[in-house]
C-alpha cells in the first residue's frame, strides 16, 4: 500500500531535518584533528574555575593558592577556547572542497565562520531538494513549520535557566557580603570574581544554546536556508 500524502510529506520533512543535523552540522564540517580536544579542555578549565568560586565564600581555611587557581584556569579556557576556533578555521582553509568559500572565512580577534556556513550549506541543501524532488510549495510549507516549531522550544526551553540564574543570584549576594568585610583585598577579588562570572555567563548560553536548544537553532536555521533558496531560484 502506498503512503499517504501526509505520511510523504512528514517523511520528506523528518528526512530534512536529519540531513542537515548528520550532514551539515558545525562538526561535521569544521571539526579538525584536535578540534574536540582544545573544546573539552576550555570548558574543563572555566567549569573547575567556577566550581572553586562558588566552594570558596563556605571554605574559611582554604589555601591561597586556590584563589590564584581562579584567574589562571580562566585564562587557561580563553587560550583553549582561541585554539579551538583557530583550529577549525584552520580546517576550513585548508580543505580543498571548501575553496570556492574562502572569501566568506573571516578572522578578527577571533575566527568568524556564519557566513562561510551560511554560503555553504544553503548550497549543499540546495542540491539535496534537488536530489529528493522537493517542490516549491513544500519548501515554503516547512519553511512555516521549521519557524513555528523554533518559537514553541525556545519558550519552553529557557525557564529552567531562567530558574537556575535565580538560584545563584542569593550564593553571589552572600559571597559579596563576604568579600567587602575584607577591606581592598575583598574588593579586588570581587571584581575579578564579577568578570569570571560574566564569561562564564556568556559560556553557559552558549553551551545551553547549543546543547538545549540545538533543535530550535537548527531548525530557525533551516527555515533561513530554505528562504535564501527562494531567492535563489
Amino acid at each position: 500500500m502506498d503512503p499517504s500524502p501526509s505520511t510523504t510529506i512528514i517523511n520528506k520533512y523528518k528526512k530534512l531535518l536529519e540531513h542537515v543535523d548528520k550532514e551539515l552540522s558545525f562538526r561535521k564540517i569544521l571539526h579538525g584533528k584536535y578540534s574536540v580536544l582544545f573544546e573539552f579542555s576550555s570548558i574543563s578549565a572555566i567549569s573547575l574555575a567556577v566550581i572553586i568560586t562558588v566552594i570558596i565564600p563556605f571554605w574559611d581555611n582554604h589555601p591561597k593558592w586556590l584563589l590564584w587557581s581562579i584567574p589562571i584556569l580562566s585564562l587557561l579556557s580563553l587560550i583553549f577556547l582561541f585554539s579551538y576556533l583557530y583550529a577549525c578555521y584552520n580546517h576550513a582553509k585548508n580543505e580543498s572542497s571548501y575553496s570556492s568559500y574562502a572569501a566568506t572565512l573571516k578572522f578578527s580577534i577571533f575566527p568568524n565562520f556564519d557566513e562561510f556556513l551560511f554560503a555553504y550549506r544553503v548550497d549543499k541543501l540546495k542540491e539535496y531538494i534537488q536530489d529528493e524532488g522537493i517542490t516549491d510549495t513544500e519548501c515554503a510549507n516547512f519553511t512555516e513549520l521549521f519557524e513555528k516549531s523554533s518559537s514553541r522550544l525556545r519558550e519552553r526551553f529557557w525557564k529552567p535557566f531562567a530558574l537556575v540564574a535565580l538560584i545563584v543570584l542569593p550564593i553571589w549576594n552572600e559571597f559579596v557580603g563576604k568579600q567587602m568585610g575584607e577591606g581592598l583585598p575583598g574588593w579586588g577579588i570581587i571584581i575579578l570574581s564579577a568578570f569570571l562570572l560574566t564569561y562564564f555567563v556568556l559560556l553557559s548560553r552558549k553551551i545551553f544554546e547549543v546543547h538545549f536548544l540545538s533543535k530550535a537553532n537548527k531548525q530557525e536555521r533551516i527555515a533561513e536556508y530554505l528562504k535564501m533558496i527562494k531567492m535563489m531560484s
